[in-house]
């Protein structure tokens, strides 16, 4: 039990008050002017590379890593756009996807990431031997071949003996001896095929 000279001042005293409200006088919680305010969410972006995000409604204008308050549940469209010489590579996280816009829905953690890169990666390709690589533009069959390609847009090379010859293998961004090599182009590479006599 409290005591002391304000004990008797203190609201609930004996903890047997109640609040009952019998409508029949003017309650503000009951006021028509009364407005609840909608639970709060973070949206948490981070922009890699040169470009911006933004939104479809006023919020969002990012060109590096921001978050943003937002009522939960707030459907977003979240646009993309590179800088110049760059281009927009994919999304991640809350956004999973390769084009530019992505639709979402602010929820109690919603992170998402947008990757830029430049737009263009050279691709040296280089023979040994007799015999050409296609698959990079014009088909090379010299010592040394250099490509401007498009960047984060797989390339498949082709090695084409000259008859009487065959391949021997691949060195840079291509390791074995099939005929044909993928090559991501996340970066600019350079490859080789090496052509020996049969």
């Amino acid at each position: 039990a409290q005591s002391g000279p304000f004990a008797s001042l203190v609201l609930d005293l004996n903890r047997d008050d109640y609040y009952g409200h019998a409508q029949r006088w003017f309650d503000v919680r009951n006021s028509a002017w009364l407005r609840w305010l909608d639970a709060q969410a973070a949206l948490s972006l981070v922009v890699r590379g040169a470009g911006s995000v933004t939104s479809d409604v006023p919020g969002v204008a990012c060109t590096a890593s921001c978050r943003t308050e937002w009522n939960e549940g707030t459907p977003l469209v979240l646009t993309a756009k590179a800088a110049v010489g760059q281009r927009f590579v994919r999304w991640a996280g809350a956004c999973a996807a390769e084009t530019h816009e992505c639709a979402t829905t602010v929820t109690d953690s919603t992170s998402l990431t947008a990757f830029f890169a430049p737009a263009r990666f050279q691709l040296a390709v280089a023979v040994a031997g007799r015999g050409r690589i296609n698959g990079a533009g014009a088909p090379c069959a010299l010592v040394r071949c250099v490509r401007s390609v498009t960047s984060h847009r797989a390339l498949t090379l082709r090695a084409t003996p000259a008859p009487g010859w065959l391949l021997r293998g691949w060195s840079g961004a291509c390791r074995d001896a099939k005929l044909t090599c993928r090559v991501p182009m996340t970066q600019a590479a350079s490859v080789r095929a090496r052509f020996v006599r049969r």
